[in-house]
Formats: structure tokens, sequence, C-alpha cells
């Protein structure tokens, strides 16, 4: 947009956090240096599923556990992930889902919820401080978004060891490597959001392989130290200084 061209013009070098991002900036491409962005790993990193938590979010001891952290508005997909749920409702029962996070469709969507015979199995959690404790609960984690900048929950996801689910949409190819690190799949559709679900709750084998391989690709791709390293890398050379050490 008129924004982005007139912030590049002024701009000697733009830090794009996926190739979907660096793409709007496709008219300069000698001015974009792709940085993606980095988590904590210190924080998510995986450990044993708490049964104080599961039993807390309402949630039986054995029952398979599927995540999803997100803002409820529009271009997230929340609506096609309640459609996948309700479609792995009718092959598998016993699935729970739980959704952190809030927003405008909130209210709505649990409505859908609640329509789709799904209120007892789909728990809303609203926004919560221990993610990393909800992503150990998990068997698989689904991003449904329409299109994402970057995906950070995905990284975090990874992090933890999850098999992940998510859609091509934006620059979510950037985080996740389609049949190694998870399962990507059209975006604003329910069913290939439900037949990759199911895929991994039946293969936990394949699901623990895609998890692993995840948690490495988050480690050696998109650590906090590595970003920084990047971003202080992107100054020195514009400064035309050496960086210093430590």
């Amino acid at each position: 947009g008129p924004i982005d061209r007139a912030l590049c013009a002024l701009a000697t070098e733009v830090i794009a956090i996926s190739r979907a991002v660096a793409r709007r900036f496709a008219w300069a491409p000698t001015k974009v240096r792709l940085i993606p962005n980095g988590i904590d790993l210190g924080r998510f990193t995986p450990r044993p599923p708490s049964a104080s938590l599961r039993a807390a979010l309402g949630v039986p001891p054995s029952a398979p556990i599927v995540a999803s952290v997100g803002r409820f508005v529009e271009v997230k997909g929340y609506r096609y992930l309640l459609e996948a749920a309700a479609q792995v409702a009718r092959a598998r029962a016993g699935v729970h889902w739980i959704l952190v996070g809030d927003g405008e469709l909130r209210g709505e969507l649990e409505a859908h919820a609640r329509s789709l015979g799904l209120a007892p199995q789909v728990h809303f959690t609203g926004w919560r401080d221990d993610i990393p404790d909800v992503l150990a609960l998990c068997d698989v984690f689904v991003l449904p978004s329409l299109r994402e900048a970057f995906g950070r929950v995905l990284v975090e996801a990874m992090a933890m060891g999850r098999p992940v689910v998510a859609t091509t949409g934006g620059g979510v190819p950037d985080v996740v490597v389609d049949g190694e690190t998870g399962l990507l799949v059209d975006p604003a559709a329910s069913a290939p959001l439900a037949a990759a679900v199911q895929t991994l709750l039946e293969n936990p084998g394949r699901a623990g392989h895609l998890g692993a391989a995840g948690r490495r690709r988050a480690q050696s791709t998109f650590s906090l130290t590595a970003h920084v390293d990047a971003v202080e890398r992107a100054y020195a050379e514009l400064l035309g200084v050496d960086r210093v050490a430590g």
C-alpha cells in the first residue's frame, strides 16, 4: 500500500519476518532483509503434562486434546476449526479442544460450538499466562488462520515438541515445513483441517516424529538469540561498523 511504499522509500533497509511480508515490498527487493521472529526457548521447553491443569480445564484424564491459541477474529479462521472439530467428533468420539484467546467473535464462536453439539468438548479459556503448560497438554496444535504474517504461536508449539497443523496462509510455510515439522492445509476449509488432525491423532508415531522435528527447527532457526544476532548484524552492516563481541 501507499504507507508501505512511503516508509520503504525513506528506509535504507526493511526487515521482513517472512517471505509473505517481503512480497509486500517486491518492488524494492534490494532493500528487504528476511529475519524471522525469535522466541524464548527457555520458556517454551517440553515438560510433563499437568494432570491438575487438565482437570481444571474440564478435560477427562485420557481424552485426546487439540489446542489452539489466538484472537477470535475473522482472519484467524476459528469458524473452520469448529466445523473441523465437528467432523473429527463424528469419526472419533471423545476428542477435546482447548481454545485459548478472546476477541470480538468469541460469543458467536461459543454459540456455533453449541449449535454443532460440541459444547462439552470445546473449552474457551480466555487469555492465559500459562501457555507453555497448555501446550504441554495437547496431542495436536492447530492454527486455522486464513493468513499470518509469521505465526509465532506455531513456533512456540513446535518448541514444546507438539505436532502442528496449520494453513498455507501468508508466512506460515516459512515456519512449518509441510510433512517434516507439521502438516499444512489450504486455508478457509474445514475438511482438510479435520483430516490432518485425525491423521495425527490416529498415528501417534508420526505425530511424535513431526513434534521432535519441529522442536529441532525451532531451536535452530527461531531462537531469540538467533533473531537478535541477525538484527545486530543488519545494523552493523548498515552502519559499516564491526560488531562488538558479547
